[in-house]
């Protein structure tokens, strides 16, 4: 056993049992003891040696304490030392770090008692090495980081909430997602969120405590920080301080929610835009094949009452149905004009001019109870439109405005200005048709009525669809349909109870307006001479038509289809001074059978008839390059004009 060294002031003292035994502990103790006076050591056991890296018997009796201790830890333990000579009082314990004979420095924990004895005070140490611990420390301190660090660089919303509801884990991301700081939120208990108990997340949370089980909810918050955002959450529990805890994930689909509503809304306008569209071609088919029951409804009643003349009796039922007639075709028109077929005769014009020209009208036509006011901007902004079809735009606004009041009192507000369309403000009108963003010129009519609910919002333009007990449907669906023809867009906002508004846009225009003064027609009973060959499928058309030529002094042929008019005009092409040729037809229709005509050789004037309206078919007649056009229904005196203009061109 190795002798410690003690010096005393008599070495030949007998020693006693009990000090033996102590000594021996001293020795053998696995922590370092040494003691001393003043900072001079004046023993150490065999642990202390070896802590330093002495060799066993090393006697360091007399050396300083201080070269066991790392140069930049000796200031303090020399101040120590000093401190402790002074009899100052000093903690009993601290760190510091040691070096060994070979160089290499170690951390240490020391623990000192001041021991009297006969001689004189001692400080007794007894040193533990602490690199063990200083590296879990260290290792603990560096997980603590990482943590923090993940927890920072992570892009969701990480949450942890004790067993009681308060926050203890936040990260920045919760706090920018939810528009607040991450100190705010540490301050928070989930169950007294409001945004979660309104979203149905704290029954989620409340649900993963209860069960153990994880949770996934699609979350639509309104926080208390003033921030509305949707996340796609889960909430996990976690054992821990003997308790589960609640760990709230969040990822922020706030954008991809708003992407996904406008998605289905611009899908939903697509069906809602594809659904007027197959009605207009629906409602354009109807008025064609109607124009062509009118014409020889209309034809054959006027051919009678010219038979019969006017004292007959027949004549007035004969009247009678002749007007009933016209109405049949005036409802025709407005089929025509909501599938963008009707006839236009544009100019530039003030829409406001429009508005303020109707005002007697307008205020004739709406309820007593409503008070009709206008606002036109001066001067009145200019665009390119039929006065006509603008004038109807404006009177059905206004009326249905006022049918919406019903018996109540109330306003009807109709605007003019212009203002600036974008893209996005474009695109949510209808039709859906491409506009480009510039300047426009706005109708807008607001009522104080009923307003709309979004089923009944949908179904407004389309054909035949009405709110109105007697109503046929077409009011709107016609408005729709000048609108489209004008290159423009409509918007409707409305809601059960708070009344609707209507908006109207159209490319503005920088041209003057015009005045053009059109002479009116005088009655024309053409008379003329040769053979006019009738195309027609529709054997009453073909009857009536022949008949109105036969009066006319005309020789008639007829066929029903191209291939039986190219059949005539092979044997007859010399002598016919004019083709009225239908332009549906089955077998060959009628732009194929002009083709066919021209290949011929054969040069008289053409003359295209249609039942799909005067728009169409004057775009097809100036497409062809031929001599006129006339659409159905037509009387003899329509037909006799078009006859003239194109066989008398000097006579018009």
């Amino acid at each position: 056993m190795y002798n410690i060294q003690v010096l005393t002031t008599n070495n030949n003292y007998p020693v006693h049992p009990t000090e033996a035994w102590l000594r021996a502990l001293y020795e053998d103790a696995p922590v370092a003891i040494g003691f001393s006076r003043d900072g001079i050591l004046l023993g150490a056991n065999l642990s202390y040696l070896n802590l330093f890296g002495y060799e066993a018997g090393t006697s360091l009796v007399g050396k300083s304490v201080l070269d066991q201790i790392a140069p930049r830890a000796r200031p303090d333990i020399a101040s120590k030392v000093q401190l402790r000579a002074q009899n100052e009082n000093l903690p009993s314990g601290y760190e510091s770090t040691g070096i060994r004979t070979d160089g290499s420095e170690f951390p240490f924990q020391i623990q000192t008692r001041r021991v009297i004895v006969a001689d004189g005070p001692l400080t007794l140490a007894f040193i533990t090495e602490t690199t063990e611990k200083a590296r879990a420390e260290t290792a603990r301190e560096e997980a603590f980081e990482l943590n923090r660090r993940l927890l920072s660089a992570a892009p969701m919303s990480v949450l942890a909430y004790s067993a009681c509801g308060q926050c203890i884990i936040a990260n920045e991301a919760a706090g920018k997602i939810l528009g607040t700081t991450r100190e705010r939120l540490l301050e928070q208990n989930f169950r007294d969120i409001r945004s979660w108990r309104d979203s149905g997340l704290l029954d989620v949370a409340e649900l993963t405590l209860a069960t153990g089980e994880p949770q996934s909810h699609i979350s639509h918050l309104f926080t208390s920080f003033g921030t509305e955002v949707w996340l796609d959450t889960v909430c996990a529990p976690f054992e821990a301080s003997g308790g589960r805890n609640l760990l709230f994930l969040a990822r922020d689909v706030t954008q991809q929610r708003h992407a996904e509503e406008a998605l289905r809304a611009s899908e939903e306008r697509l069906r809602h835009t594809q659904l007027l569209e197959g009605l207009g071609t629906l409602a354009g088919g109807i008025a064609h094949d109607f124009n062509n029951l009118l014409t020889g409804i209309m034809g054959n009643t006027l051919l009678a009452l010219d038979d019969i003349g006017a004292d007959s009796q027949a004549a007035a039922k004969l009247r009678v149905a002749l007007e009933s007639s016209r109405q049949a075709a005036e409802l025709c028109r407005q089929m025509l004009t909501y599938s963008g077929k009707a006839r236009r005769e544009t100019a530039p014009l003030g829409l406001g001019d429009v508005v303020l020209g109707m005002a007697d009208i307008l205020q004739a036509s709406v309820s007593k109870k409503a008070q009709l006011r206008f606002d036109a901007q001066a001067p009145a902004p200019l665009v390119v439109a039929d006065a006509s079809q603008l004038r109807q735009v404006v009177l059905n606004l206004v009326v249905n405005a006022s049918e919406a009041l019903g018996d109540r009192h109330g306003s009807i507000d109709v605007q003019v200005g212009t203002e600036w369309c974008d893209e996005a403000a474009l695109h949510r009108m209808l039709p859906a048709d491409p506009r480009p963003p510039g300047q426009y010129v706005f109708l807008r009519v607001r009522d104080t009525g009923e307003g709309m609910d979004a089923a009944t919002r949908k179904r407004i333009f389309e054909p035949f669809y009405s709110t109105k007990f007697a109503g046929r449907g077409l009011g709107m669906a016609t408005v729709l349909g000048i609108v489209r023809g004008h290159h423009g867009g409509i918007a409707v906002a409305s809601t059960p109870g708070a009344g609707t508004t209507i908006t109207v846009v159209l490319p503005a225009s920088p041209q003057a307006a015009v005045v053009v003064a059109k002479p009116a027609l005088q009655p024309l009973r053409y008379q003329g001479h040769g053979t006019v060959l009738l195309v027609d499928d529709d054997d009453a058309v073909r009857g009536v038509g022949a008949r109105f030529l036969s009066r006319m002094g005309f020789t008639v042929q007829v066929a029903a289809n191209g291939r039986e008019a190219l059949a005539v005009l092979a044997t007859q092409g010399d002598v016919v001074r004019a083709v009225l040729l239908d332009l549906s037809m089955p077998v060959m229709d009628g732009e194929e059978t002009l083709i066919e005509i021209r290949r011929m050789g054969l040069r008289m004037p053409i003359i295209l008839c249609s039942g799909h309206g005067e728009h169409q078919l004057e775009a097809k007649a100036t497409q062809l390059a031929i001599s006129g056009h006339v659409a159905k229904p037509y009387d003899g005196e329509r037909l006799g004009r078009a006859l003239r203009a194109a066989l008398e061109p000097a006579a018009e």
